[in-house]
């Protein structure tokens, strides 16, 4: 009871002592807090590895197709080296990127690249040439025994990629089943001098690419570069009747059964209108040995329907595989461009 009626006497003194001891416990906690707050942003952000990117190569090597429809004119495809992780213009390095740039012409086939020799090497066309930068000297495959090497650097603290710039012959967009395209691919390889950096692979090919005279033509939804998608959606989309063929890359993606299954869909398959069903697969339609890429063509008529949805899916979520924005279109159908999207009547 003493003690009961000396802390009604004292109540003001115990309530500041409780007060003062709530406030030390809050801010240690607080302080606790703050610390592991601060090693969790260190621990997750971007590290200096994503500082050095490429919209053609990656660390997880990338394959590109750049489709032209003007096969009088020698295609080139120019490719970008990044002091930044790609497209996050925001983090670049505040040191200068020094890196060998290594361009070897070849063939491409099952994911194993093969240099030309002999008298691959020795017929090559002159036109198949590369140069760094604008201002840069064009230097031939031909006339560097199939291998360019070139020392690269890239200015720090500020944003100026690099710019790379890649010839190929007009054999390569040939559409003559007799003199069929050479299909040959530049490997790029991008080793930075920071072995901290990673590094980057990419392989580059160009190919004929039809123009969709019956007002048909595909594009893959618009990503988000700050999300992880597990799955993809590809549009097809015109006006016309006739025959659309559109390609993928098996290995990384597969497309949904059931838009294969689809009664209301008919597919192209030995040389025969298919209506979609349980028993058509992915192994029903043919894949090319030298791209490795699938062909689906679908029997399309714009006044029955002129709009397809199509889902792709990751084969491969164990993070192996580069599924970026810059990789995906390698895998998929192109965009808007029309790339690997023939359309017969």
């Amino acid at each position: 009871m003493n003690v009961l009626k000396n802390l009604r006497k004292n109540w003001i003194i115990v309530w500041l002592v409780v007060a003062v001891l709530s406030l030390i416990v809050i801010i240690s906690f607080a302080a606790y807090t703050r610390v592991n707050v601060v090693k969790r942003v260190i621990s997750t952000g971007s590290g200096v590895g994503d500082r050095f990117s490429s919209d053609v190569m990656s660390s997880a090597v990338t394959v590109t197709r750049k489709g032209f429809d003007d096969d009088s004119v020698i295609p080139s495809v120019t490719g970008k080296v990044f002091n930044y992780p790609y497209p996050k213009v925001s983090l670049y390095r505040n040191t200068v990127t020094d890196y060998t740039l290594t361009a070897t012409i070849g063939t491409y086939v099952n994911n194993a690249f093969t240099p030309l020799s002999g008298s691959d090497l020795t017929d090559l066309d002159e036109t198949y040439a590369i140069k760094y930068k604008s201002t840069g000297a064009l230097q031939t495959f031909k006339a560097n025994s199939g291998t360019v090497t070139i020392a690269c650097s890239m200015t720090a603290g500020r944003v100026d990629p690099d710019e790379i710039y890649m010839y190929f012959s007009t054999d390569e967009l040939s559409t003559d089943e007799n003199n069929p395209a050479p299909g040959y691919y530049i490997q790029l390889i991008a080793e930075p001098d920071d072995k901290e950096l990673p590094t980057l692979t990419g392989y580059i090919t160009v190919r004929y690419q039809k123009v969709a005279s019956t007002g048909w033509n595909g594009y893959l939804e618009t990503l988000d570069n700050n999300l992880v998608y597990d799955g993809y959606n590809y549009t097809l989309e015109g006006t016309g009747t006739g025959r659309i063929t559109f390609k993928y890359d098996p290995e990384y993606v597969t497309i949904n059964k059931y838009f294969l299954q689809n009664l209301e869909n008919i597919f192209y398959i030995n040389n025969t209108n298919t209506v979609g069903s349980d028993s058509i697969t992915e192994d029903s339609f043919p894949t090319d040995v030298t791209t490795g890429m699938k062909s689906i063509t679908m029997v399309v008529n714009s006044e029955i329907k002129n709009r397809y949805v199509i889902q792709f899916y990751k084969k491969d979520t164990s993070g192996n595989n580069d599924y970026s924005n810059s990789a995906i279109s390698s895998y998929l159908p192109a965009t808007q461009e029309g790339d690997w999207i023939e359309v017969t009547n």
